[in-house]
Protein backbone atom coordinates (compact mmCIF):
# COMPACT_ATOMS: atom_id res chain seq x y z
CA UNK A 1 0.00 0.00 0.00
CA UNK A 2 1.29 3.44 -0.93
CA UNK A 3 1.97 5.77 1.99
CA UNK A 4 2.53 9.42 0.97
CA UNK A 5 5.41 11.16 2.68
CA UNK A 6 4.46 13.44 5.52
CA UNK A 7 4.60 17.01 4.30
CA UNK A 8 6.00 19.85 6.39
CA UNK A 9 3.32 22.39 7.13
CA UNK A 10 3.85 25.70 5.40
CA UNK A 11 3.66 27.62 8.66
CA UNK A 12 6.60 25.56 10.01
CA UNK A 13 8.88 26.40 7.09
CA UNK A 14 11.29 29.18 8.01
CA UNK A 15 11.63 31.72 5.20
CA UNK A 16 13.26 35.14 4.84
CA UNK A 17 9.91 36.78 5.58
CA UNK A 18 10.07 35.27 9.09
CA UNK A 19 13.56 36.57 9.92
CA UNK A 20 14.56 40.14 10.71
CA UNK A 21 17.62 41.66 9.12
CA UNK A 22 20.09 43.42 11.39
CA UNK A 23 18.87 46.74 9.97
CA UNK A 24 15.29 45.85 10.94
CA UNK A 25 16.42 44.79 14.41
CA UNK A 26 18.13 48.16 14.81
CA UNK A 27 15.06 50.06 13.59
CA UNK A 28 12.78 48.24 16.01
CA UNK A 29 15.29 48.60 18.84
CA UNK A 30 15.64 52.34 18.21
CA UNK A 31 11.86 52.73 18.29
CA UNK A 32 11.56 50.84 21.59
CA UNK A 33 14.43 52.85 23.08
CA UNK A 34 12.62 56.09 22.23
CA UNK A 35 9.56 54.75 24.04
CA UNK A 36 11.55 53.67 27.10
CA UNK A 37 11.02 56.95 28.98
CA UNK A 38 8.32 55.32 31.16
CA UNK A 39 8.01 52.05 33.06
CA UNK A 40 5.92 50.39 30.35
CA UNK A 41 8.44 51.37 27.70
CA UNK A 42 11.38 50.10 29.78
CA UNK A 43 9.61 46.79 30.27
CA UNK A 44 8.79 46.34 26.58
CA UNK A 45 12.37 47.15 25.61
CA UNK A 46 13.73 44.57 28.05
CA UNK A 47 11.28 41.93 26.84
CA UNK A 48 12.42 42.53 23.27
CA UNK A 49 16.07 42.45 24.38
CA UNK A 50 15.55 39.06 26.03
CA UNK A 51 13.66 37.53 23.11
CA UNK A 52 16.12 38.68 20.44
CA UNK A 53 19.20 37.58 22.41
CA UNK A 54 18.01 34.26 23.85
CA UNK A 55 15.58 32.72 21.37
CA UNK A 56 12.96 32.22 24.07
CA UNK A 57 9.49 31.32 22.89
CA UNK A 58 6.79 33.86 23.72
CA UNK A 59 5.12 31.58 26.25
CA UNK A 60 8.50 30.90 27.88
CA UNK A 61 9.05 34.61 28.40
CA UNK A 62 5.53 34.96 29.81
CA UNK A 63 6.27 32.19 32.34
CA UNK A 64 9.79 33.35 33.25
CA UNK A 65 10.17 33.48 37.03
CA UNK A 66 12.66 35.48 39.10
CA UNK A 67 14.36 32.29 40.31
CA UNK A 68 15.32 31.48 36.74
CA UNK A 69 17.17 34.78 36.17
CA UNK A 70 20.63 36.09 37.14
CA UNK A 71 19.03 37.84 40.11
CA UNK A 72 18.85 34.47 41.86
CA UNK A 73 21.15 32.23 39.83
CA UNK A 74 24.12 34.52 40.40
CA UNK A 75 25.49 33.77 36.93
CA UNK A 76 24.80 35.22 33.48
CA UNK A 77 22.21 32.61 32.61
CA UNK A 78 18.49 32.17 32.09
CA UNK A 79 16.82 28.89 32.92
CA UNK A 80 13.80 27.65 31.00
CA UNK A 81 11.72 25.40 33.23
CA UNK A 82 9.42 22.98 31.45
CA UNK A 83 9.56 24.53 28.01
CA UNK A 84 8.04 22.88 24.96
CA UNK A 85 7.60 19.12 25.48
CA UNK A 86 8.40 19.71 29.19
CA UNK A 87 12.11 20.19 28.41
CA UNK A 88 14.36 22.23 30.70
CA UNK A 89 17.33 24.14 29.33
CA UNK A 90 19.86 26.81 30.28
CA UNK A 91 20.75 29.77 28.07
CA UNK A 92 23.91 31.84 28.43
CA UNK A 93 23.41 35.61 28.17
CA UNK A 94 25.74 38.60 28.08
CA UNK A 95 26.69 40.47 31.25
CA UNK A 96 24.95 43.52 29.75
CA UNK A 97 21.63 41.69 29.43
CA UNK A 98 22.07 40.08 32.85
CA UNK A 99 22.59 43.51 34.42
CA UNK A 100 19.52 44.86 32.63
CA UNK A 101 17.37 42.03 34.02
CA UNK A 102 18.77 42.41 37.53
CA UNK A 103 18.19 46.17 37.50
CA UNK A 104 14.62 45.81 36.23
CA UNK A 105 13.74 43.26 38.90
CA UNK A 106 15.35 45.36 41.66
CA UNK A 107 14.03 48.79 40.64
CA UNK A 108 10.90 48.50 38.52
CA UNK A 109 9.23 45.09 38.69
CA UNK A 110 7.54 45.66 42.07
CA UNK A 111 5.56 48.56 40.59
CA UNK A 112 3.90 46.21 38.09
CA UNK A 113 2.91 43.35 40.42
CA UNK A 114 -0.53 42.62 41.90
CA UNK A 115 -0.77 43.97 45.43
CA UNK A 116 -1.61 40.58 46.94
CA UNK A 117 1.71 39.05 45.86
CA UNK A 118 4.88 39.15 47.92
CA UNK A 119 7.54 41.06 46.00
CA UNK A 120 10.28 38.96 47.58
CA UNK A 121 8.82 35.64 46.33
CA UNK A 122 11.30 34.41 43.72
CA UNK A 123 8.69 31.95 42.40
CA UNK A 124 6.66 34.83 40.99
CA UNK A 125 6.85 36.01 37.39
CA UNK A 126 9.28 38.61 36.12
CA UNK A 127 6.83 40.45 33.88
CA UNK A 128 3.28 41.67 34.50
CA UNK A 129 1.18 43.75 32.12
CA UNK A 130 -0.41 47.15 32.73
CA UNK A 131 -3.29 45.47 34.56
CA UNK A 132 -0.86 43.70 36.93
CA UNK A 133 -1.66 40.36 35.30
CA UNK A 134 0.64 37.81 33.62
CA UNK A 135 1.36 38.34 29.95
CA UNK A 136 0.03 35.91 27.33
CA UNK A 137 1.61 35.09 23.96
CA UNK A 138 -1.32 36.79 22.21
CA UNK A 139 -0.70 40.02 24.09
CA UNK A 140 3.00 39.90 23.15
CA UNK A 141 2.01 39.27 19.53
CA UNK A 142 -0.18 42.38 19.45
CA UNK A 143 2.39 44.45 21.34
CA UNK A 144 5.25 43.77 18.94
CA UNK A 145 3.09 43.83 15.82
CA UNK A 146 2.05 47.37 16.72
CA UNK A 147 5.64 48.30 17.56
CA UNK A 148 6.80 47.02 14.18
CA UNK A 149 4.12 48.99 12.36
CA UNK A 150 4.93 52.17 14.28
CA UNK A 151 8.63 51.67 13.60
CA UNK A 152 7.90 51.49 9.87
CA UNK A 153 8.97 47.88 9.29
CA UNK A 154 6.99 46.40 6.38
CA UNK A 155 7.11 42.84 7.74
CA UNK A 156 4.35 41.69 10.08
CA UNK A 157 6.31 41.48 13.31
CA UNK A 158 5.61 38.80 15.91
CA UNK A 159 7.67 37.39 18.82
CA UNK A 160 8.59 34.13 17.07
CA UNK A 161 10.46 36.17 14.45
CA UNK A 162 12.86 37.17 17.22
CA UNK A 163 13.52 33.48 17.90
CA UNK A 164 14.27 32.84 14.22
CA UNK A 165 16.49 35.92 14.07
CA UNK A 166 18.39 34.81 17.17
CA UNK A 167 19.04 31.40 15.60
CA UNK A 168 20.33 32.87 12.33
CA UNK A 169 22.61 35.37 14.08
CA UNK A 170 23.90 32.70 16.46
CA UNK A 171 25.00 30.56 13.52
CA UNK A 172 26.57 33.55 11.79
CA UNK A 173 28.46 34.29 15.02
CA UNK A 174 30.01 30.82 15.03
CA UNK A 175 27.67 28.85 17.30
CA UNK A 176 27.60 25.24 16.12
CA UNK A 177 24.35 23.60 15.12
CA UNK A 178 24.23 21.21 18.11
CA UNK A 179 24.74 23.99 20.63
CA UNK A 180 22.02 25.97 18.87
CA UNK A 181 19.72 22.97 19.14
CA UNK A 182 20.23 22.99 22.91
CA UNK A 183 19.74 26.76 23.17
CA UNK A 184 16.46 26.61 21.27
CA UNK A 185 15.24 23.46 22.99
CA UNK A 186 14.62 21.53 19.77
CA UNK A 187 13.97 17.83 20.19
CA UNK A 188 14.91 17.09 16.57
CA UNK A 189 18.14 18.38 15.02
CA UNK A 190 16.35 18.57 11.64
CA UNK A 191 14.27 21.44 13.00
CA UNK A 192 17.46 23.33 13.83
CA UNK A 193 19.16 22.64 10.49
CA UNK A 194 16.47 24.69 8.73
CA UNK A 195 18.46 27.76 9.76
CA UNK A 196 21.51 26.64 7.76
CA UNK A 197 19.86 27.92 4.58
CA UNK A 198 20.47 31.46 5.82
CA UNK A 199 24.22 30.89 5.99
CA UNK A 200 24.84 31.27 2.25
CA UNK A 201 26.94 34.43 2.16
CA UNK A 202 27.09 34.28 -1.64
CA UNK A 203 23.38 34.87 -2.22
CA UNK A 204 23.79 38.61 -2.79
CA UNK A 205 26.48 38.02 -5.40
CA UNK A 206 24.44 35.20 -6.93
CA UNK A 207 21.50 37.55 -7.48
CA UNK A 208 23.70 39.85 -9.56
CA UNK A 209 24.92 36.92 -11.66
CA UNK A 210 21.36 35.84 -12.40
CA UNK A 211 20.28 39.33 -13.47
CA UNK A 212 21.13 38.93 -17.16
CA UNK A 213 20.74 42.13 -19.19
CA UNK A 214 17.52 43.03 -21.03
CA UNK A 215 18.70 46.10 -22.85
CA UNK A 216 19.08 48.99 -20.42
CA UNK A 217 15.63 48.62 -18.82
CA UNK A 218 15.02 50.47 -15.57
CA UNK A 219 11.74 51.17 -13.78
CA UNK A 220 10.99 54.90 -13.78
Amino acid sequence: MYHPRKQTKRKNIITWSKVLTLDEVEILSDYLIRKADCLKGKKHLLMFDILIHTGLRANELCRLQVRHTPSVLGVDMLEVYRGKNQKDRTISISSRLADAIINYIAKHRSNTMPRHLRRSDVNQLVFYNERCKPYTPNVLYLLFRKAGENAGIPKRIHPHMFRHTFAVQALRSGVDIYTLQELLGHGDILTTTQYLRFMNTQQKELGSKLDFPIGQWRFT
